[in-house]
């Protein structure tokens, strides 16, 4: 698929501050927007042309902010959202110092990740997030190893399951606010048996709807 690049590291979608970091990701979901498409919401492409610095995020979130402010002045109430055409947690030392200059304003913080991110950085990367993130949203997807791996194609296997598993558990073990989400392509029985799942984990669990482009 030939794309367009940008550089759109910040966009405002869904109500959020969104932060776009990279273009990597560890899995090919068979649902996932950026399968069809370069933006959301009729956004300007969300295809990186490279990958920014903490210095470019924060510059581009502080334009934001001061269009923000000028329609709403409560606009420090508004939520901070590291969610983009890649894995955020791939850029973990960009995303918290932007996380440590966002929370600097006022801003609640929140990540959503696929829930891969120790495997990404290869240590474990829960109590670095506990300081800087005030919500973790866990893109859990499917109740078993077997069907993840057919939704959403990992690189690492069957494996990656049972990381995002104990990914979720380290999560609200550090009182980290935790969301696990699944996508509304999948049976209502697998739904109920993820809910279960974040049950036992200790979190919640929030159903998405797939984006049309």
């Amino acid at each position: 698929m030939s794309v367009k690049k940008s550089t759109t590291f910040v966009y405002q979608t869904l109500g959020g501050i969104y932060i776009n970091l990279t273009n990597r990701c560890q899995n090919r979901c068979t649902f996932c927007i950026r399968q069809n498409g370069e933006s959301v919401n009729q956004h300007e492409s969300l295809w990186l042309s490279h990958e920014p610095s903490a210095c470019e995020v924060i510059a581009q979130l502080d334009d934001v902010l001061q269009v923000v402010q000028k329609q709403d002045v409560n606009a420090t109430r508004k939520e901070i959202v590291f969610c983009g055409y890649g894995e955020p947690t791939y850029r973990l030392e960009v995303l918290l110092q932007v996380a440590t200059y966002a929370k600097s304003k006022g801003l609640k913080v929140r990540l959503n990740t696929n829930g891969l991110g120790n495997t990404a950085t290869q240590t474990d990367i829960v109590p670095l997030l506990k300081t800087h993130i005030d919500v973790v949203s866990i893109s859990l997807n499917e109740s078993n190893a077997v069907d993840y791996l057919a939704l959403c194609k990992p690189h690492m296997g069957l494996s990656a399951f049972d990381h995002i598993i104990t990914f979720a558990t380290r999560c609200v073990a550090h009182n980290i606010p935790t969301v696990l989400s699944v996508v509304d392509v999948i049976a209502a029985h697998k739904i109920e048996e993820c809910k279960t799942i974040a049950q036992q984990i200790g979190a919640e669990l929030r159903v998405r709807k797939v984006e049309v482009s």
